[in-house]
């Protein structure tokens, strides 16, 4: 009995993954880095069934804390490889962080910074639930610092090297 239970729940709970064509879709959902600091809200639109618009926005509230930092910010990625299970990306994008105090920095700069991504990742979706996507990315940032002039470029998430961002989006 255990047996015919187990493999009634694997066979319940299996899902094959495929690439879906979201072109006219409008995705909401979450983008992180999983090096910490702030996550963005995401929505995505689907512009042709190799091109997505993205636009963020993320920010870290703090107990007590009136200088709360916030970003902003808009991406085009462009599926190199569109596969049965997974669309492989790259992209462009450009974000604005408004720092208004040096010790809730999102960035280690202290100071509002201009951020220019380039991703490469992979999004893929569940037979059973085609509507859902998740992705998976690396890339560069170039931070600039508005105001010291001071740059940084670092992998996404940090100079970490090993750093990814995640994310996940319901397709409407």
């Amino acid at each position: 009995m255990k047996k015919l239970f187990a493999a009634f729940a694997v066979l319940a709970f299996a899902a094959t993954a495929q690439a879906n064509d979201n072109t006219g879709k409008l995705g909401l959902g979450y983008q992180s880095s999983l090096a910490g600091g702030a996550g963005s809200w995401s929505v995505k639109y689907g512009i042709a069934s190799n091109l997505t618009a993205q636009a963020t926005i993320g920010a870290s509230f703090n107990k007590g804390d009136d200088n709360d930092p916030i970003a902003f910010g808009a991406r085009v990625l462009y599926d190199i490889v569109e596969g049965e299970n997974s669309d492989f990306y790259t992209g462009l994008g450009l974000r604005y962080e408004i720092q208004p105090d040096a010790s809730t920095s999102l960035n280690g700069f202290g100071e509002d910074t201009i951020v220019v991504n380039v991703p490469l990742g992979f999004e893929f979706s569940l037979a059973n639930a085609p509507a859902v996507a998740f992705s998976a990315e690396m890339g560069l940032n170039y931070t600039y610092g508005t105001n010291s002039k001071a740059w940084n470029l670092a992998t996404v998430g940090g100079g970490l090297g090993t750093v990814f961002g995640a994310g996940a989006h319901y397709y409407f």
